[in-house]
């Protein structure tokens, strides 16, 4: 187990275990390349989860929300709208904006702001229409 702080919290990042082949080599290789990634200022367990995205080649919500803007912009009759649906994306769904689509579910798109009760029918639909 790597601990570490990041932006004053406290953070653990597993290193592997010894039932799936990591020995304490191989973690203490991993942990030296956790504290090479806070050097340089970056987050050790973002840079996994990132390293891990590339090998498997599953675009973010993020990656995929703005490619489907992109598309569907066309049939916008404002140019303002393009800009409205990046925002309200962004906005509205930075708790999934980095994870891989297919770990996307209704589940976590319900919880991305439960006090927009009242405005989810225009944030939620928005997505869905086209």
């Amino acid at each position: 187990m790597f601990l570490y702080r990041r932006d004053g919290k406290l953070k653990e990042m597993g290193l592997g275990s010894p039932t799936k082949g990591v020995t304490l080599a191989m973690a203490r290789s991993l942990r030296d390349e956790a504290r090479t990634v806070m050097a340089c200022g970056g987050d050790p367990l973002e840079a996994r989860r990132q390293s891990e995205q590339a090998i498997s080649g599953i675009p973010t919500f993020g990656v995929y929300a703005l490619a489907l803007v992109e598309r569907i912009e066309e049939g916008f009759s404002n140019p303002k709208h393009r800009q409205q649906w990046k925002n309200t994306l962004q906005t509205y769904c930075g708790p999934i904006w980095n994870l891989p689509v297919d770990r996307v579910d209704t589940g976590r798109v319900g919880l991305l702001n439960p006090d927009m009760a009242g405005e989810a029918g225009n944030c939620v639909a928005r997505p869905r229409t086209n």
